[in-house]
């Protein structure tokens, strides 16, 4: 039996948009980033801005998204709820999508959804000019009390837990809490502390490394040139080499 164009015009309209809907469900499919790439804007189905839904900001990185949709999601008491949280992070995305494809978008855009291929590496993100000013006077105050103090482990711990603070402080400002609740704030937090103990333990191992392993290869004559730096303690060279690293560290990654 002949089937009238019009019907099957509206078929063929109605088949894409069904097959486009499911792929925006999903949040990854094709269709998805067709939108995307189209300008899509970022509202859920219910016309409410998702970063709200979430409770981020625009300036959410791909792993806070990732954080507040699995807690969200895991908040929510009915099917209606997780619905709406779901089309919510999928918004994000294809938020996130549309940037990346935008021409002259930065890397660090571009790439937003994308999980980095080693999490736990630190990150370039230096301190204002004031704030690394205040980190080298620091650094050179503490350093001379090393040197010059019959007990120059108390300075030293005195550096790198002034550097450790002044670390974990900075990646706060990248870490936020999925929501104002006191069960997200614990888990922001906890994060936080734990990426500022991966970073300082890796600047502090290299020192560490730096001072056992490497210094032993340096010439005499350039090992002459660090007398200056060895204090009444034999400790106090590594213990200035382990601060500097910290200062690095806190002043320039997170």
């Amino acid at each position: 039996m002949a089937v009238p164009r019009g019907s099957a015009g509206a078929g063929a309209a109605a088949a894409p948009a069904a097959g486009g809907a499911r792929a925006a469900a999903r949040g990854r499919g094709p269709a998805a980033r067709r939108a995307a790439a189209g300008g899509a804007p970022a509202e859920d189905a219910f016309g409410e801005d998702p970063y709200d839904v979430l409770g981020l900001t625009e300036a959410s990185e791909a792993e806070a998204v990732t954080r507040a949709y699995k807690a969200k999601r895991a908040q929510a008491h009915d099917d209606a709820a997780r619905e709406r949280v779901e089309q919510a992070h999928n918004a994000i995305l294809m938020s996130q999508l549309s940037r990346r494809v935008a021409d002259g978008a930065e890397e660090d855009v571009a790439f937003a959804d994308r999980t980095p291929a080693v999490s736990w590496a630190p990150k370039y993100a230096p301190l204002e000019e004031r704030d690394l000013m205040i980190g080298a006077a620091v650094l050179v105050g503490c350093n001379y009390l090393i040197k010059t103090s019959p007990n120059p482990g108390t300075y030293f711990l005195v550096a790198v837990a002034w550097y450790f603070y002044n670390l974990r402080k900075k990646i706060a400002g990248f870490i936020r809490s999925a929501s104002d609740s006191k069960e997200d704030e614990r888990e922001a937090d906890g994060e936080r502390t734990k990426r500022a103990i991966v970073v300082m333990a890796m600047f502090a191992g290299a020192g560490y490394a730096l001072y056992t392993y490497g210094l032993p290869l340096l010439p005499k004559s350039v090992l002459v040139n660090l007398r200056p730096f060895v204090g009444k303690s034999p400790y106090s060279l590594l213990y200035s080499i382990v601060s500097l690293c910290a200062a690095v560290a806190a002043c320039f990654f997170r």
